[in-house]
């Protein structure tokens, strides 16, 4: 599920998982990215993301959610959730120039 903008922007739904050796209830968690992670994983949290650099913040995905290596499956809920953070993103980028 990637998106772009006339204005050379690109958005997609970014997966996190648990970082490694850190407690369930910690919070701390880390961004799935290719090729460290090739294998299909569930995350257990999603934001929105840009190739800006830009990320959302994290929730709770209202389904389960897939990470296979470049695409993430997300509920058609999650969907939107994830085009409306990115489209705001955009707008806002562009007002502050």
């Amino acid at each position: 599920m990637a998106m772009q903008a006339e204005t050379g922007h690109e958005g997609w739904a970014v997966g996190y998982v648990p970082r490694p050796g850190t407690e369930l209830g910690a919070g701390l968690f880390r961004e799935l990215q290719y090729p460290a992670d090739e294998a299909v994983q569930f995350p257990r949290e999603i934001g929105a993301g840009c190739d800006c650099g830009w990320r959302s913040p994290r929730w709770r995905p209202a389904t389960l959610a897939r990470w296979d290596p470049f695409e993430m499956t997300v509920s058609p809920h999650d969907e939107t959730r994830v085009r409306h953070l990115w489209t705001q993103h955009v707008a806002e980028y562009h007002q502050r120039r």
